[in-house]
């Protein structure tokens, strides 16, 4: 069985709607994980019409801790899949028939299976139609096999909010499994506001002709350059060459509104990520040592 939890935190309820009645008849069962959203009335109303379950924090306890939520609920469930979605997110018509029709659903070593995001605020290069391995596949659009969530013990809760599929992509790869995406099957997804108003600017702090950096707030920041650090020490050898490019990314904050108040809460993610410690972090520790104890076969055959 296969089913589906949308992570909400104050999410536009027309855009919610929307999700929910795309996503509601491809899935045995749909969940949402509240992260203390303020409308939450409104979205219980939804629940009335599209008969879904709701899961409510009360507060913002992280996208990661919501996912792992929605996770345990279908693994109790007895459920083998489940589609991760972010609330902005749109899937089209039949999206979930079309990933379980694919020869890599059926392959014991994929972890995920994703459907290729559209941005429309963005601009995007051609993709090849076909089924490609990339570890850089975002949450939202993936079924995610529950046996491999459990093998790499979740989401990493530390991580609150940004990096957090990159990270989970990470560890499925390192014992052995494939995270795939399907470009040939879409979805609508917004990855927040772009900005390319300042072109001038853009030219000075020497960010490519074409680039639309997204504004996000200040809150979001510290997460995006401290999180990127921990990555950089998780998974780059050397790490200082990726550590130098979050911190030279900042630069982009300019482009954006309350660039004062942006910097600040990017440099005191810069300065706790610096602090960070891999060889300290237990939750990271216990899945490098029971690394070898769960490897996958990467020789297994397809079924």
């Amino acid at each position: 069985m296969i089913g589906a939890v949308i992570v909400t935190y104050n999410p536009s309820i027309a855009l919610l709607s929307k999700n929910i009645n795309a996503v509601t008849y491809q899935v045995d069962k749909l969940l949402i994980v509240d992260n203390g959203s303020e409308n939450i009335k409104d979205i219980e109303s939804l629940s009335e019409k599209f008969r879904f379950e709701i899961i409510r924090f009360g507060v913002n306890l992280g996208i990661a801790k919501a996912l792992n939520k929605g996770m345990e609920f279908f693994d109790l469930k007895k459920y083998e899949w489940v589609l991760t979605l972010d609330q902005d997110s749109v899937v089209e018509k039949n999206t979930v028939k079309k990933l379980t029709e694919l020869d890599e659903f059926n392959q014991p070593k994929t972890a995920i299976l994703a459907a290729r995001f559209i941005d429309k605020k963005q601009s995007y290069s051609h993709h090849e139609q076909h089924v490609v391995e990339n570890l850089y596949t975002i949450t939202s659009g993936g079924l995610v096999r529950i046996l491999a969530w459990k093998k790499v013990q979740g989401f990493d809760e530390q991580l609150f909010i940004d990096n957090i599929d990159n990270d989970f992509n990470q560890r499925l790869s390192g014992v052995g499994y494939r995270v795939m995406q399907a470009n040939q099957v879409t979805f609508q997804h917004s990855l927040g506001d772009p900005v390319n108003s300042r072109p001038t600017l853009q030219k000075l702090l020497g960010i490519k002709k074409g680039l639309s950096p997204t504004d996000h707030s200040s809150f979001r920041q510290y997460y995006i350059s401290r999180n990127g650090i921990i990555m950089a020490k998780r998974y780059f050898k050397p790490s200082f060459i990726q550590i130098l490019r979050v911190i030279a990314n900042t630069r982009q904050i300019f482009l954006f509104s309350s660039p004062i108040e942006k910097i600040v809460s990017s440099y005191k993610g810069i300065y706790d990520g610096l602090r960070y410690n891999t060889a300290r972090d237990v939750y990271f520790q216990k899945y490098l040592k029971s690394k070898k104890s769960i490897k996958v076969n990467i020789n297994e055959k397809k079924d």
